[in-house]
């Protein structure tokens, strides 16, 4: 039996269970403050005293008649990142995030809450998935995995952003690569850091030990030569381009690997190497 499609914004059978979710678990002063930052006006006698469902119900009123009800995708998103930021019951929070992910994926959502319960981002393949997680366990350095996270919110988030993507995931190799390559200068850039390897590569050794059982590092050389050289709209390209959305998610997969190699030991600097 073919597996079913996935459901983009917000079908009809998804309508009202997702209405009913933002009024049974946010207060009354969250969600104005979401309806603000979305342009939505409120008759007379709202105020953050009353109960949440009549400004969930006028935020859905709002949006169906433009024909926009996809939005209210993104007023959950935007109560996940305001709770989160907050997390003032943590317990509650909690729960909430996990009923909108069943909700989510019971509805055949093409979306799903993020790890981190801080907004919703475009459902991945699982092994995709474990990859990220296993690359953010394994990061010594808190920014290789705060800079894949965010790297990932923007290439599968609600309002995706491929160059911020792209940007973000140099900048998680660069944070995993430095305490290898260039532990004395911490503020390298990717493309300096493949210079030195280029330079001396045999001060590093790949698990992979290759057809001459060396260990060279080539292969992982050409990898961050690879994401480093696809950036096609750094600023000073003498003929810069719009990085798309499959460039972006291409990147951040390559990034997600070399974020992981580094810090598991997959590349490690030979004994003697800083001597």
């Amino acid at each position: 039996m073919p597996e079913e499609a996935l459901f983009e914004g917000v079908p009809e059978h998804l309508l009202r269970p997702l209405v009913r979710w933002c009024w049974e678990n946010w207060p009354t002063d969250l969600l104005l403050r979401v309806a603000l930052r979305l342009r939505v006006s409120f008759p007379a006698g709202i105020n953050p005293k009353s109960p949440g469902e009549p400004v969930v119900l006028t935020i859905w009123s709002h949006f169906e008649q433009k024909q926009e009800v996809h939005k209210l995708l993104a007023v959950a998103d935007m109560l996940l990142h305001e709770a989160a930021g907050d997390a003032r019951d943590h317990a509650l929070w909690f729960s909430a995030v996990e009923r909108l992910n069943d909700t989510l994926e019971l509805a055949g959502s093409a979306y799903r809450v993020s790890d981190e319960g801080s907004g919703l981002e475009r459902r991945v393949d699982e092994t995709a998935q474990d990859a990220l997680r296993r690359a953010k366990e394994l990061a010594q350095s808190p920014g290789a995995s705060h800079y894949l996270s965010e790297a990932w919110r923007a290439a599968y988030g609600l309002a995706p952003d491929a160059s911020k993507a792209y940007s973000l995931s140099i900048k998680a190799v660069e944070a995993a690569a430095t305490p290898i390559v260039t532990p004395q200068n911490p503020k390298q850039t990717l493309g300096s850091m493949i210079k030195d390897m280029e330079q001396k590569p045999s001060k590093w050794r790949f698990s992979l030990p290759g057809k001459d059982r060396s260990g060279d590092v080539q292969p992982v050389i050409r990898m961050m030569a690879t994401l480093w050289d696809g950036q096609t709209d750094r600023h000073g390209e003498p003929n810069p381009q719009p990085i798309s959305t499959d460039h972006a998610e291409a990147a951040i997969h390559l990034a997600v690997t070399l974020v992981q190699w580094f810090s598991s030991g997959t590349v490690r600097a030979r004994q003697g190497a800083w001597s």
